[in-house]
């Protein structure tokens, strides 16, 4: 079985989803490219922004988000290139097991979470000083690449 067709049978509930990228500006770039463990800590930023930011969307209690996240390493030309691909669902999960679809949102206050997050892992692991963090040229992204509902994979 591939792994493509066991999540769609054995993990993935029939839910809304997104696909979103998560990327870093290149000049961070190079502190993941010599301490490739910051990936799994970039990893763990994304999810904590998307469940802090649906959790925020659902007001449910014990709501939580589902995620599969990908790290990629290169991009189309095999550069260096550091992101996340993540497939998400289109709201939280509650306690009771129940689905509540987030409503509609932009994704600038997700790319905002995930700038703080980022900049905090970085300086608490020693990569960067407190005078580079807000530097308004260090552009972080976040893209939606499916439809609000769109099918699965």
């Amino acid at each position: 079985m591939e792994f493509g067709e066991w999540l769609c049978e054995e993990v993935l509930r029939a839910v809304p989803h997104r696909h979103f990228v998560f990327s870093i500006p290149k000049i961070l770039r190079r502190y993941f490219l010599y301490d490739r463990k910051l990936l799994s800590e970039l990893s763990r930023c994304a999810w904590e922004t998307l469940k802090e930011f649906f959790q925020q969307a659902v007001p449910e209690k014990d709501a939580v988000p589902g995620a599969i996240i990908a790290i990629h390493s290169f991009g189309d030309f095999l550069g260096w290139h550091p992101h996340l691909h993540i497939l998400c669902t289109d709201g939280c999960f509650s306690g009771s097991g129940m689905f509540c679809v987030a409503p509609l949102f932009a994704l600038k206050h997700l790319e905002e979470i995930f700038r703080h997050k980022v900049f905090k892992m970085l300086l608490s692991k020693g990569k960067i000083i407190q005078d580079s963090v807000d530097p308004p040229a260090l552009r972080f992204k976040v893209q939606k690449l499916t439809c609000r509902h769109g099918s699965m994979l």
